[in-house]
């Protein structure tokens, strides 16, 4: 299975200050076409496979990206792939590939896909159509039972308690000013990963600071997700420093708003022994990362990974020693219009 750690910090500054009580709405537009490559050679040379299997992220289309090509190809040959969506809402490209003489003990993965990325931003004014969230019960899933004690121990400790009529927005806003009070920024390499984890320790990287946001709103009865992919470019006010590196961000459904962008990791310049302080902010992505799915893996049912949900599958005899994957990826970004 090639499983790799998200560990990004996202350096970006904070928008302007609006009214959150007001009328508020996202203005969306162009930002970037980027295409991305993904080559995985996997190899298993104590092991036969008898067939191979390989799951993507699908890179949804939504209001932050369109998906406009796809080919994922095998043994240099381009296959149909079918989607699957699981039951903790994910959606993911599955592909079967045949096996034969030569292909018995490695397997090699091409993975390409082309979108167009949009800026997203909250402004104060009222949207011409109300939009209108269809499947809010998978949006409002509430983690699993680690997590939710965690969250709901460092709610209390921070005396977070969403008030009665209290608008989503003025809400998560609240959360992430408590979030910055508590938390820091901090990625260990093989490290321990996780929302409990965080909340223990103090500090947490993308992927466990913006996983804290998203339960918190959820627990709070607001619809949140997290989108995990790549960063993919650099040159921009709000972009994240490391282009090509894993990320997790996060949005929550704001009533009357739509989808809001929320970033709970986004990191100063003051350290300590907890790590880089936090300046979070929400309403703003600058169409900078490629979100491969949303949500997090859950690979053994009980803890969700905050790494890179490519996996491999199949059948095979033998044994899995010596398995080996060797992969590179590539970005390339064209702007659509000066920002």
């Amino acid at each position: 299975m090639n499983m790799l750690l998200l560990a990004a910090i996202t350096t970006l500054v904070n928008p302007e200050p609006l009214d959150l009580t007001g009328p508020l709405q996202m203005v969306v537009t162009p930002a970037n076409t980027v295409t991305i490559i993904e080559e995985h050679t996997m190899n298993a040379p104590n092991i036969s496979m008898i067939n191979w299997g390989v799951g993507f992220g699908t890179c949804p289309t939504d209001d932050s990206q369109t998906l406009t090509d796809l080919e994922i190809s095998a043994y240099n040959t381009r296959y149909n792939v079918q989607k699957v969506t699981d039951s903790y809402g994910g959606e993911f490209w599955m592909l079967y590939a045949p096996v034969n003489n030569q292909t018995s003990k490695s397997l090699t993965i091409r993975y390409k896909a082309t979108l167009k990325l949009n800026k997203r931003q909250l402004v104060a004014g009222s949207p011409k159509q109300t939009p209108e969230l269809s499947d809010r019960r998978k949006w409002l899933q509430t983690p699993e039972k680690n997590d939710i004690y965690a969250t709901q121990s460092w709610m209390r400790s921070a005396e977070l308690v969403r008030e009665k009529d209290e608008r989503d927005v003025v809400f998560a806003d609240r959360l992430l000013k408590a979030i910055q009070t508590d938390f820091r920024y901090k990625f260990i390499a093989n490290g321990e990963r996780g929302v409990p984890g965080c909340v223990r320790n103090g500090f947490g990287a993308c992927g466990e600071l913006n996983a804290l946001v998203v339960d918190a709103l959820r627990l709070s009865g607001i619809p949140a997700r997290t989108r995990q992919g790549r960063n993919a470019h650099v040159s921009t006010p709000f972009g994240p420093e490391d282009v090509n590196s894993y990320h997790v961000t996060a949005e929550f459904w704001g009533e009357g708003i739509g989808w809001i962008p929320i970033e709970a990791s986004a990191a100063g310049n003051n350290t300590n022994e907890k790590g880089v302080e936090l300046r979070p902010f929400l309403g703003i992505a600058n169409g900078d990362h490629v979100s491969k799915h949303y949500n997090f893996a859950y690979l053994d049912g009980n803890a969700r990974s905050f790494q890179n949900q490519d996996w491999v599958f199949g059948s095979w005899q033998g044994s899995w020693d010596g398995w080996k994957v060797v992969g590179q990826y590539g970005v390339s970004v064209t702007p659509i219009s000066n920002r």
